[in-house]
């Protein structure tokens, strides 16, 4: 990849990132990870980012983005979240409207509504992007594995399942 390419990539992930800016949207970085390959020529470090992103009125998007400068995987994940926008259904009561269970992979996640004064019982990445999407009233319990990754694409499922 020569200059010129890059710069235009770099180019329209900014591009991207006003368009961003322009909804008013906000967005939390749940996870920051150095990755690195094996290759012939040696160790090759990138950068992987998880970003959740929310309207702050029910529209909540996970994005994921990778390359070998942080920059660029946190512009490429904003980008990625900014696409993957959904609405979530919320009651009178800042809650869901029934319980939910998900199995994705290893993680097995339940999440169950709550009266007005609970809070956000549910720990983890859970926690991130429940509090994003604009629900303050959630019970919520994980089983199995706990990691960032399989937990925050299982409440995005929980999530979807809602609507």
């Amino acid at each position: 990849m020569n200059k010129s390419e890059l710069k235009s990539r770099v180019d329209y992930l900014f591009d991207s990132f006003d368009i961003f800016e322009s909804l008013n949207l906000e967005y939390k970085v749940i996870q920051i990870r150095n990755v690195s390959n094996t290759k012939e020529t040696g160790r090759v470090a990138k950068f992987s980012v998880m970003i959740a992103c929310s309207s702050g009125d029910g529209r909540i998007g996970l994005g994921f983005g990778k390359s070998a400068e942080l920059i660029l995987a946190k512009e490429k994940a904003l980008a990625d979240a900014q696409n993957n926008l959904f609405v979530v259904p919320i009651t009178s009561a800042l809650s869901i409207k029934h319980s939910v269970y998900i199995k994705y992979k290893s993680v097995k996640l339940v999440l169950k509504p709550a009266r007005i004064g609970t809070g956000l019982n549910v720990g983890g990445a859970t926690y991130s992007i429940l509090e994003m999407s604009g629900i303050k009233n959630i019970r919520g319990k994980h089983f199995g594995c706990t990691g960032y990754l399989n937990s925050s694409k299982a409440t995005i499922l929980a999530l979807l399942s809602l609507g």
